[in-house]
């Protein structure tokens, strides 16, 4: 009722602004159940993919995925995929196409279909729902046709971008005799008596098919194109009130500090000449989370440039593999030659650079994706983890996480030993709960965040920890938080902290931890007030990596003048959504060359 009342109000032209978007993010958080599924209410009920699909669609509506954890419900959709390549309404069920619909529906507003299936799932799928196709459309193999497909199985086939392949004339012939031409309405067959549902589907069904003069639906909301657009002003109105930040975050005061820090940097931090691509990665990332990276818009091929210049690859006489990026160019005019015997490539600026590339919205084009993962590869050890380069012998989950970003980044994880990456990961653990950097090491908030973000970017959080096991993830999460947010037990809170522990309890589906005004307070007296910026605690200097991880971690509680961060990859929601429109290009390239 939740999802029809707000698809009602949008429809009727209101702008959401008396919804108590906290509220419904609570209750749908109290109705998720262990496997990822819902119940439509707290008392309980039948629970099934019908309710995840509203579940995701009041998310996407209310612009607040913070009540739902996604990844334990695309597990749940996963785990209901058939053997026929279509969904059930849950594990083990027989593939239907309304539940088919509502699986490809959610993973689309999730914008994670083409990650969480691959290539030949996609073909399965695509193939289950044509062969649905007799004149109108069935809802299960050896199944009459019935009106309400022409737009479950319809718009499932409209989101995998192949409806124009169905025979749009069989299609609109049926319909049209399931039409009642004394009352009115659609019928759920030829000469059977209408009903508000069949009606309503079968004119969705035409409209898919762009019949006549009707208004066009939007496959994924099941509301007009109309009201989806108006839909998108009520976002957008909802981003313009983010970007007036209160008068106590000092948003332009940040923007120029970071500026700055591009220009140059104090003689004292010499040290960090080596890792420029991360100080760059700090700067554009913290102006597009604060809507300045158009600040740029003059120099922004030039940084496309530099970072392309830093990248190289090569292959020496022992078939030892080197592509990547580098920290920094030793020399004025460094070559690529000269790069490459000197420095090689570090797998931490390789993601940083790939990082900085999508937040300018590069296409990546200039990467050889192929040769980049063989060379992550080449650092995997043995036992799961990866060293920065070659002939390092320091290895720690920060490397690992740069490994496994890197292959979510180019779409290619398969490349890494995933197994071995999980297994690392488990002997990480701790008797605290958390995630020490290695084995045998004591808890740590960003080893722990670099651990839960690898599994869930791998798709295996799942299944490489136990329930109680998360349980207790959480629990010492929880235990960090004082004002802000402690890295160690017995250690004071720490600005970057409030990025770590808060992604990954988000990551975990138990966010916000205590309360964010403990947490937005806390950050804001860590302000530099005279030139911009944050301190990491009371009483030190200012610097990038304080004040980024301070933004995320004001971005994650939804602080006024911030974009929305996604958790894993720590890049802005715009950043991502361009990397899955690189990913669909690659797709799409990928299946032509098949064909």
């Amino acid at each position: 009722m939740t999802y029809t009342a707000l698809l009602s109000l949008v429809i009727l032209g209101d702008d959401l602004s008396r919804v108590c978007k906290r509220g419904i993010r609570a209750e749908l958080h109290q109705l998720q159940l262990p496997d990822g599924s819902f119940c439509p209410t707290p008392e309980g009920s039948e629970n099934d993919m019908r309710f995840i699909y509203c579940a995701s669609c009041i998310c996407h509506f209310i612009q607040d995925w913070s009540g739902m954890d996604v990844e334990l419900s695309i597990d749940y959709i996963r785990k209901s995929l058939t053997y026929e390549g279509a969904f059930g309404q849950g594990p083990g069920l027989e593939a239907h196409g309304g539940s088919t619909f509502c699986a490809v529906a959610s993973l689309v507003l999730m914008d994670r279909l083409y990650d969480t299936l691959s290539h030949d799932e996609l073909k399965n799928l695509k193939r289950w729902c044509l062969f649905r196709q007799q004149s109108g459309f069935q809802g299960r193999p050896n199944k009459p046709v019935d009106t309400c497909y022409s737009f479950w199985v319809g718009a499932t086939l409209k989101l995998l971008g192949c409806f124009e392949m169905t025979n749009f004339t069989q299609n609109i012939e049926f319909l049209m005799e399931t039409q009642d031409s004394v009352v009115g309405g659609f019928g759920k067959w030829p000469d059977s008596n209408p009903d508000a549902l069949h009606a309503y589907f079968g004119i969705c069904g035409l409209s898919l098919m762009k019949f006549r003069d009707l208004n066009l639906v939007h496959p994924a909301f099941n509301i007009s194109q109309r009201a989806a657009t108006h839909l998108e002003w009520i976002h957008e109105k909802w981003d313009q009130s983010r970007r007036r930040a209160g008068d106590d975050f000092l948003v332009e005061k940040h923007s120029k500090f970071f500026l700055r820090c591009m220009e140059g940097l104090p003689g004292q931090a010499t040290s960090a000449d080596v890792s420029r691509t991360t100080i760059l990665y700090f700067c554009l990332s913290g102006l597009d989370l604060v809507y300045h990276l158009d600040d740029l818009i003059d120099t922004k091929q030039q940084h496309v440039d530099w970072l392309y210049h830093l990248y190289h690859d090569s292959i020496d006489h022992n078939d030892s593999v080197k592509c990547g990026s580098t920290g920094s160019l030793p020399l004025a005019n460094s070559n690529h030659e000269l790069l490459a015997a000197v420095s090689g490539s570090h797998i931490v600026m390789t993601f940083s650079v790939l990082s900085c590339l999508l937040i300018l919205q590069d296409d990546l084009s200039g990467i050889d994706r192929n040769v980049v993962m063989r060379s992550v590869r080449s650092l995997q050890s043995p036992d799961g983890s990866f060293i920065p380069c070659q002939g390092s012998t320091q290895t720690d989950l920060k490397f690992l996480y740069c490994a496994v970003a890197i292959g979510y980044i180019l779409h290619d994880i398969p490349q890494l030993d995933t197994d071995g990456i999980c297994s690392y990961i488990k002997s990480c653990l701790t008797y605290e709960g958390g995630f020490g950097h290695a084995t045998g090491l004591e808890a740590h908030g960003s080893a722990t965040y670099c651990a839960i973000a690898a599994l869930v970017l791998l798709r295996r959080l799942r299944t490489t920890l136990l329930p109680k096991e998360i349980e207790a993830v959480k629990r010492w999460c929880f235990n960090r938080q004082q004002d802000g947010f402690a890295g160690r037990t017995n250690k004071q809170p720490s600005a970057s902290y409030a990025f770590w522990i808060n992604g990954t309890l988000k990551m975990l589906g138990s966010f916000p931890a205590m309360t964010s005004w403990n947490t937005r307070k806390f950050l804001l007296e860590l302000q530099c007030l005279d030139t911009g910026g944050f301190v990491s605690s009371p009483g030190m200097q200012t610097d990038m990596l304080a004040t980024y991880y301070a933004i995320c971690g004001l971005s994650l509680i939804d602080e006024s003048g911030t974009r929305r961060l996604n958790a894993a990859l720590g890049l802005s929601h715009r950043a991502v959504q361009h990397l899955r429109t690189v990913h669909l290009r690659w797709l799409e390239a990928s299946v032509a060359v098949i064909s």
